[in-house]
């Protein structure tokens, strides 16, 4: 079903690039991992971040989905129990996927404070429809009073 649903996700535009899931998505829409191969050079380099810097946010995501990933045995009980437990056989693993989306929301939020917010990115994680994806979103200037500078996305998706 992941093919189905990945064609949901939207193309890359001039404000925004689309890092696509390129493991296993749970049935809450969540991949176990994101694709770190697909730096694009002409997005990136007015922003002063070099494939190498890219590859290592990504690798922090990706690693922190595999460390509370559910295991392999506790997916197949939970999807072949699915029929007879009404459902309720997605309780377990889906714990581990609600706890695993919160760290990753946490490692998001560090990195966008640490590294991204100072070469006017910003890196958000969406889920719709059984499948997610990851965005990196060029942010504009605006000034809100004498000295004040705020940040604000030139493109949204949603």
């Amino acid at each position: 079903m992941d093919p189905l649903f990945n064609k949901l996700i939207p193309q890359n535009k001039p404000a925004t690039h689309i890092i696509h899931p390129t493991g296993k998505t749970f049935i809450t829409g969540l991949a176990c991992n994101y694709d770190e191969h697909s730096y694009d050079p002409a997005f990136f380099a007015t922003t002063g971040l070099d494939e190498l810097q890219y590859r290592q946010l990504l690798d922090i995501v990706n690693t922190t989905l595999i460390t509370y990933w559910p295991c392999t045995l506790c997916q197949i009980i939970g999807y072949c129990l699915c029929p007879c437990t009404l459902g309720l056989s997605f309780v377990v693993p889906g714990v581990a996927i609600a706890e695993a989306r919160t760290k990753v929301g946490e490692d998001i939020d560090r990195i966008n404070k640490e590294v991204l917010q100072e070469k006017g990115l910003f890196m958000v994680l969406q889920v719709y429809c059984s499948t997610s994806w990851l965005e990196i979103v060029k942010m504009k200037r605006t000034k809100k009073g004498r000295e004040d500078v705020e940040m604000e996305p030139l493109a949204r998706n949603f």
